[in-house]
């Protein structure tokens, strides 16, 4: 075999020769090749492209979203995703309805709006910027009025095209549905679009960097991202989501950060003549700007990342470590580690500016440890660079950063405590974001079995992106990602093993150490990811694009060398790389491109006519000052569909919204009218939603028994109320007015006779599919306030199954109805007025099946 070329250019990226392996050679060419330029070129091009339409097109088959009115749309998006786009659609909102000439005067005043926002968390100001970190939302509704104004207004160009549809609540209403990027949450999708595009091509990009410069690496790592879609992310199905906006941004940085480790790898001699600090490579400045250039592009891409997700500080952390531990081991220059780290203090200054003081960032580890490996290279220098340094040397650099990130913590601490001072309570400052990320460490002290569960942990763990991976790790092996990834993993921990330990000093050198810099920080970022993962499956994401740009690497002309190189792997020299690329690439095809084709065979429907209705009875019968308090997803819904006030919402990360969630909450516990009125009331409620799935769900056998006591009502009872025996043997409150199969009831909230109770009535409900199955002809009030309750109590199971609701008989007229495929959202139940609640008529238009003498008002 002929002898394998491997140089470094002093103004480009390193290139790698492969010698008589031809059949691969064309993928790898010299970094100056203007060849090879294009053809990295249109790789990352691809890859924006292909990916931005897969998740498109997964997203339209799933929803049928093109074809859905505005308020399916809206009701399409569960939960968290209706919660932060009702800010986009806001703030779009108010920016539409500005005169014309005052663009930056109608930004100001929805900015304002942000600042000081009572509909959130009523009655209560928040300031909505700093708790939900919404500003790829306030970006895209500037760009998206921006783009509005120059295309459609100022050039006149078409960017919309809306027709009529009619409604599936009422057939003789007509309603109009628009396409197009003049369509703002149409504009909205896309833009998220683009960022999974960019996420594609940003992995493309790092898989090219740590291979070696070879494309054949960046066009793998895209294979391996598209045969492994479903598990690598979930923004084909959650557009709005945090981290569809942040991941992205998050492989940018990744990608900023190797390229700065493959650049300045190499100290040049004056470096290691002048270890006090001329950061000078050739004897002049260049290089030194050159190495600020690039740190200030790395705290620039952080920041962005910072404000696009609000968990994003538990990464940059986790990224904080790997650099300590580079330095301990030598793989950074002390100057190197000092650039990166002082980049991610840098970002968390500005970012804490950017989001007003928000408490989860000002508790955050990352800042801490940053100045503590700052501190410990400072005094350290160049020591940690010798190979002869003894390993105690080195595990004494560790523990000073370990004590270093805990005095810079209690200074940190201080800092904050002092700085604000002035603008809030002493006994909230004391806790310093603690009270609202405690939870986090609660869930890992459950997790690991040494502290009892509470309600609000429940709540998280009871969520399936919490639970524990499982068949993940089986289907990341059958397409072969798995096992590349560990082969690679394998070769590294080697090399790493030998240049710590192994290796003889005298022959070993400080630039073959830092050359292995970039391989070393995607190692332990993979083992970092791991574990997050294994904990909790919600972070499975940063574990899947550490798998994928270590697989990738399998392909890449280093991992052969490296791997024939070994005394082991004799036998394989024999083996042509062309021959092992091949089977490598036709086993990962032939297996993954069954996931392809399963993900695009997803076929389903966001019609929701249960939901229209229940949105269209909240706009017309309802105040618009009116308040709203029920489970997360409902409310999100509420906000984002009617902008009316609601008390709770779906965004868990403040110590604040966990005791409201709770309160409201007790509309599924075992208390009084009395107690469960003064809780709702505290707020200013006026009405709670009651949903039959939200009151009754129930775990069954058969069921996963990782969801074993996880229906609310059970958690309640089970927790909260575990330690009075009155709570645990009453009744459910919510659940004499869940009588349908699918009701959503509305609860007016006050004082009805002088007695404090709540009584509620299905206010949209499918009419005539009760549980004791009574006409609307014959009994217009379907069993809410009369006999009928005590036959439903009789017939009605005693438990529901997990998700699912019993099946009935529906009348001939409505299941003559026309339908589009099935309701995914809410359920529609109709509703009619209750006579005892004083206040605002509980009642709906006539429509459906319901005779008009049935549904009118009383």
């Amino acid at each position: 075999m002929a002898k394998s070329a491997h140089t470094k250019e002093k103004k480009g990226l390193s290139s790698h020769s492969v010698g008589n392996e031809n059949a691969v050679t064309a993928l790898t060419y010299s970094s100056s090749s203007s060849v090879h330029k294009v053809m990295l070129v249109v790789l990352l091009a691809t890859a924006f492209y292909a990916h931005k339409s897969f998740c498109a097109v997964q997203f339209e088959n799933d929803r049928f979203f093109s074809m859905l009115t505005e308020v399916e749309r809206e009701l399409s998006l569960q939960s968290e995703q209706a919660h932060y786009y009702s800010y986009y659609k806001q703030f779009v909102h108010q920016l539409k309805a500005r005169p014309e000439s005052s663009f930056f005067t109608a930004a100001a005043n929805a900015t304002a709006d942000l600042l000081w926002d009572t509909t959130t968390e009523y009655p209560d100001t928040i300031n909505v910027i700093e708790r939900f970190t919404i500003y790829p939302e306030i970006a895209t509704a500037i760009l998206y009025e921006t783009y509005d104004t120059v295309v459609h207004r100022w050039l006149g160009w078409k960017t919309k095209e809306c027709y009529s549809v009619f409604s599936e609540v009422d057939k003789t209403v007509e309603l109009q549905t628009c396409n197009g990027l003049g369509h703002p949450i149409v504009f909205y999708i896309e833009c998220v679009w683009n960022m999974q595009g960019l996420h594609a091509l940003a992995l493309a990009l790092a898989c090219y960097l740590v291979g070696g410069q070879s494309l054949l690496c960046g066009a793998t790592g895209v294979l391996m991202l598209f045969f492994n879609h479903s598990e690598s992310m979930r923004a084909q199905w959650s557009p709005p989501l945090r981290e569809s906006w942040a991941f992205p941004v998050f492989v940018v940085q990744h990608c900023v950060i190797l390229f700065y480790l493959i650049e300045h790898a190499t100290p040049s001699a004056e470096q290691r003549k002048n270890p006090a600090g001329k950061h000078s490579r050739s004897g002049g400045a260049g290089p030194c700007l050159t190495q600020r250039a690039h740190g200030l592009l790395l705290a620039g891409v952080t920041v962005w990342f910072c404000v696009s997700w609000q968990l994003s500080q538990f990464v940059l952390t986790t990224q904080a470590t790997v650099f300590g531990l580079l330095y301990v081991m030598g793989y950074v220059s002390p100057e190197n580690v000092r650039v990166l780290c002082g980049a991610f203090v840098a970002s968390f200054l500005v970012t804490v500016l950017a989001l007003m003081g928000n408490d989860l960032l000002l508790a955050s580890a990352m800042p801490p440890f940053a100045l503590a490996t700052i501190a410990t290279s400072q005094y350290y220098g160049n020591v940690l660079m010798d190979t002869r340094t003894p390993l105690r040397t080195r595990i004494g650099a560790g523990l000073c950063i370990l004590g270093g990130t805990a005095v810079s913590a209690a200074a940190i601490k201080g800092l904050v405590y002092i700085a604000t001072l002035p603008f809030r309570p002493a006994s909230a400052i004391a806790l310093g974001g603690a009270a609202d990320s405690g939870h986090i460490f609660v869930m890992l002290g459950v997790k690991m079995g040494f502290i009892a569960p509470t309600f609000d942990t429940m709540l998280y763990m009871c969520a399936p992106e919490f639970q524990t991976m499982q068949d993940e790790y089986f289907n990341v092996s059958i397409t072969g990602l798995l096992p590349c990834a560990l082969l690679v993993a394998l070769k590294i921990t080697v090399n790493v093993v030998n240049d710590v330990f192994v290796v003889i000093p005298m022959t070993a050198t400080s630039a073959s150490r830092q050359a292995h810099a970039a391989h070393v920080f995607v190692l332990l970022s993979f083992v970092w990811s791991t574990a997050m993962a294994v904990l909790f499956m919600r972070l499975k994401v940063f574990w899947l694009f550490s798998l994928v740009v270590l697989a990738a690497q399998i392909v890449g002309p280093d991992f052969h060398r490296g791997v024939t190189a070994m005394p082991l792997a004799a036998d394989l020299r024999t083996v042509p790389r062309a021959t092992f690329v091949v089977a490598i690439l036709a086993f990962t095809v032939a297996t993954g491109i069954d996931n392809v084709r399963e993900s695009l065979s997803v076929m389903g429907e966001a019609a929701n006519p249960d939901g229209t209705a229940f949105v269209s009875f909240i706009n017309t019968s309802t105040s618009p000052d009116a308040v709203f308090a029920g489970s997360m997803t409902v409310m999100s819904h509420v906000r984002a569909t009617t902008g009316r006030a609601i008390v709770n919402h779906p965004h868990y990360e403040s110590e604040g919204i966990r005791q409201r969630t709770l309160d409201v909450y007790s509309l599924v516990s075992r208390r009084s009218d009395r107690q469960v009125w003064e809780a709702l009331r505290k707020y200013g409620t006026d009405y709670a939603a009651i949903e039959t799935p939200f009151c009754l769900q129930r775990w069954a056998p058969g069921e996963d028994d990782n969801f074993r006591g996880c229906g609310i009502s059970e958690v309640f009872t089970n927790i909260v109320d575990a330690d009075v025996p009155n709570y645990r043997d009453g009744d459910v409150f919510c659940e004499p007015w869940c009588v349908c199969r699918v009701c959503t009831c509305l609860c007016a909230v006050r004082a009805v006779r002088a007695m404090c109770v709540v009584r509620c009535a299905c206010v949209v409900r499918a009419c005539c599919v009760c549980w004791h199955q009574r006409s609307c002809a014959a009994d217009h009030r379907c069993g809410i306030n009369d006999g009928a309750l005590q036959d439903r109590q009789q017939a009605a199971p005693q438990r529901l199954l997990r998700g699912r609701v019993p099946q009935h008989p529906v009348p001939r007229a409505q299941a003559a109805a026309p339908r589009r495929r099935r309701p995914r959202v809410m359920p529609n139940p109709r509703t009619q007025r209750d006579p005892d609640v004083e206040g605002p008529d509980i009642a709906t238009p006539v429509g459906g099946v319901c005779p008009p003498s049935g549904c009118a008002r009383g």
